[in-house]
């Protein structure tokens, strides 16, 4: 009869505030501005944007135009994602961790704010914009990444 396998224990779960999210970097690779007041930034440059907007075009810009602009970067508040600043890591005490923590996790911020933000707005007016989300930074994406729903697109990116 074989020896009874020892368990690996897992590492413990992290919980990590969204206020301590790093959404852009600074010039030295150091933490900068946090998702949330990068996507706030966003929001409110998108309506004032809009503002600026003939009458004719503004009526036809949907409702909540400037909320999804906002969100387009909520994917970065993820494992995989914020594990690509080793400074982040090591100022919150994760350094060590990081290689168990980010296993399995998704490091594309646009699939991930994608996903999110459909499943969130699956049944709401706005639900079917969640696809711009996919296209934050570069490229473009279409269809769902939802995985309990059929593909109705493809993803194409430009590679840099």
């Amino acid at each position: 009869m074989p020896a009874p396998r020892k368990k690996v224990a897992s590492p413990p779960p992290v919980a990590i505030e969204h206020e301590v999210c790093w959404a852009k970097t600074t010039v030295d690779g150091r933490p900068g501005i946090n998702v949330r007041d990068h996507c706030l930034n966003v929001g409110c440059v998108a309506e004032a944007l809009i503002s600026l907007l003939p009458r004719f075009l503004r009526d036809w810009t949907p409702a909540g135009v400037s909320t999804l602009a906002a969100l387009h970067d909520i994917g970065k508040v993820s494992p995989g994602f914020q594990a690509k600043c080793e400074n982040w890591l090591v100022q919150n005490g994760l350094r060590d961790m990081a290689g168990g923590w980010i296993a399995g996790h998704e490091g594309d911020h646009a699939k991930i704010g994608q996903g999110t933000v459909q499943k969130l707005l699956q049944n709401a007016p706005m639900g079917r914009w969640a696809t711009v989300i996919g296209a934050s930074g570069r490229g473009s994406v279409s269809g769902s990444l939802d995985p309990t729903q059929r593909r109705t697109g493809r993803i194409r990116r430009r590679r840099r």
